[in-house]
C-alpha cells in the first residue's frame, strides 16, 4: 500500500494538469490518451519492481539465506520507495530518475539489512545487481551503437537516397499536373500557391549532415508565410522574385528544386525534355553531406525521374541542351550552381 500510495502521489500533479487541460479545451480525448499512457507507465513500473524484487531475493537466498521469506524483501522494497516522490517534480522529475533510483537502492539496502538480517556488503550487492545489469546493458548498447555507426549511416544514406527519389517524383508529378491545367507558370511559387507542394517537398533529406529540412526564405517572408498571405500580397512577392531573377527565367530554383519548364507545351513535349532538375541549393552546399552535394536527379516530360552520376552530368547536360535547341527551347546551363535570388532581405531575420 505504501508503494502504491507513493506512486500515486508522484503522479498527482500530472493528473491534476491533465484534468485542467480537459476542462479548458472541452475535449476528453487528450485526457484519455494521457491516462492510458500513465496506466501503461504504472504497469511497467510495477513489473520492473517485481523483477527487481525477484532478482534481489533470489541472490539473497542463494548467497546464504534470509531471516524472512520473499515477503520480507517485498516489504522492504516497497517501504523504501519514498524517493519515487522526486519524479513528481514538474518538468524536472524525469531528469531526477538517476537520483531516485540511487536513493531507493540505499534505502532498500538498509531496510533489507535489518529485515533479513544480512550484512551490508551482501545486501548492497543483491539489491544493486538488477540496476547494475540495466546500467551495463545500456552502456553495452551505446558501445555497440557507436561501433556500428558506419553501418547505420550507410543504411540511412541508402534510405535517404530512395526518399529523395520519391520526393523528386512527387514534385515532378505536381509539375506535370499543373502544366496540363494552366501551362508552365511564371514562377515555381505557383505550385506552392496551388497547394501542390509544401516547403519540405522542396528540400532534400540530408541525414548525414544531421540537419532537418527548413522553411525556404523568400526575402520578405518564407514559403510557409507565402501560403498565409492574401492573393494581392502573393502577387507582389511573385513579381518581386521575378524582378530579382537575373537568369532569364529559363531555369528557376526554389529550394533544391530547379524548374526548367519555360516555353514547354506539356501535351506536345518531347518525352526526353527535362522539366525538373534536383540539385542541392548552393547556399547550403558547404554544410551538406558529400553524398547529397553530388546528387543530381532529373525529371522529364514522360513523368520519369532519373539519377545522373556526377561524372556523366556534363555529357547528359550537353545532350539535353542539344535537344532543347532543336525544339526551340531556351538553354538552361549548369543549374547545379544556379542560386536562388530572394526578393528583399537575403537572410531570415
Amino acid at each position: 500500500r505504501t508503494f502504491f500510495a507513493t506512486l500515486l502521489l508522484s503522479l498527482a500533479p500530472m493528473l491534476v494538469l491533465l484534468g485542467i487541460g480537459a476542462v479548458t479545451t472541452g475535449s476528453i480525448t487528450p485526457l484519455m490518451v494521457s491516462l492510458a499512457i500513465v496506466v501503461a507507465c504504472v504497469v511497467a513500473f510495477v513489473v520492473l519492481l517485481l523483477l527487481w524484487l525477484v532478482i534481489a531475493h533470489g541472490l539473497l537466498a542463494v548467497s546464504g539465506g534470509t531471516a524472512m521469506g520473499i515477503g520480507g524483501t517485498y516489504e522492504a522494497m516497497c517501504w523504501s520507495s519514498g524517493p519515487v516522490l522526486l519524479l513528481a517534480v514538474p518538468c524536472f522529475g524525469l531528469y531526477l530518475l538517476p537520483i531516485t533510483v540511487a536513493w531507493w537502492m540505499v534505502c532498500a539496502t538498509l531496510m533489507i539489512m535489518r529485515s533479513q538480517a544480512v550484512g551490508a556488503v551482501r545486501a548492497t550487492l543483491c539489491v544493486g545487481a538488477a540496476p547494475m545489469l540495466v546500467l551495463l546493458g545500456g552502456v553495452g548498447a551505446a558501445v555497440w551503437g557507436l561501433a556500428n555507426m558506419n553501418t547505420f549511416f550507410a543504411g540511412t544514406a541508402f534510405h535517404s537516397a530512395a526518399f529523395n527519389q520519391r520526393q523528386a517524383q512527387h514534385v515532378l508529378d505536381g509539375v506535370i499536373f499543373h502544366m496540363r491545367l494552366t501551362g508552365p507558370p511564371d514562377h515555381p511559387l505557383r505550385y506552392v500557391e496551388d497547394a501542390r507542394f509544401a516547403s519540405d517537398d522542396l528540400r532534400l533529406l540530408d541525414p548525414g549532415a544531421w540537419s532537418p529540412t527548413h522553411d525556404i526564405w523568400l526575402g520578405t517572408g518564407s514559403v510557409d508565410d507565402f501560403l498565409r498571405m492574401g492573393r494581392e500580397r502573393r502577387e507582389e512577392v511573385v513579381a518581386g522574385l521575378l524582378g530579382a531573377d537575373t537568369h532569364g527565367g529559363a531555369a528557376q530554383r526554389l529550394g533544391d528544386m530547379v524548374f526548367v519548364t519555360a516555353g514547354i507545351d506539356i501535351d506536345a513535349a518531347d518525352p526526353g525534355v527535362w522539366l525538373l532538375v534536383v540539385s542541392i541549393d548552393p547556399a547550403r552546399r558547404a554544410t551538406a553531406s558529400a553524398g547529397l552535394r553530388s546528387r543530381i536527379l532529373v525529371g522529364d516530360a514522360s513523368g520519369s525521374v532519373e539519377e545522373i552520376e556526377e561524372g556523366a552530368w556534363p555529357e547528359r547536360l550537353w545532350e539535353q541542351e542539344e535537344l532543347r535547341a532543336s525544339l526551340g527551347l531556351p538553354a538552361i546551363g549548369d543549374v547545379r550552381d544556379l542560386p536562388f535570388t530572394p526578393y528583399g532581405a537575403a537572410t531570415a531575420p
